[in-house]
């Protein structure tokens, strides 16, 4: 049970308030203030944000060719312990680089538009 958290979920429930939470075998069985425990182990929310888990739609692993950056291992590891439930990788697209398709990557140029 997490007491006293700002529980914040989806605008179609309509969930932005400070409240107690309780979890019975992992599933949301009570929102409310002032719930009883009910025998759950109590963790103090205050000054903490309860809210689903989150998507990043869009996220660079640095795989192939940046491993000494991130690996997928690291790059989904950082993204569990940020409460990401899912990541949609997005290819490198750094000049020169090979994709994983073996297509290559093109060198590409941008021009700045005078004022």
């Amino acid at each position: 049970m997490v007491r006293g958290a700002r529980v914040s979920s989806t605008r179609s429930q309509g969930v932005d308030a400070v409240l107690d939470v309780r979890v019975d075998k992992g599933t949301i069985a009570a929102l409310g203030e002032g719930l009883d425990a009910n025998g759950h182990r109590v963790v103090d929310g205050a000054g903490l944000v309860l809210a689903p888990a989150f998507v990043d739609p869009h996220v660079h692993l640095r795989v192939p060719g940046g491993e000494d950056e991130e690996t997928i291992a690291s790059g989904t590891e950082a993204a569990a312990a940020g409460g990401y439930c899912a990541i949609l990788r997005d290819a490198e697209h750094r000049p020169g680089r090979r994709l994983g398709c073996g297509a290559r990557v093109a060198g590409s140029r941008t021009r700045r538009r005078r004022r």
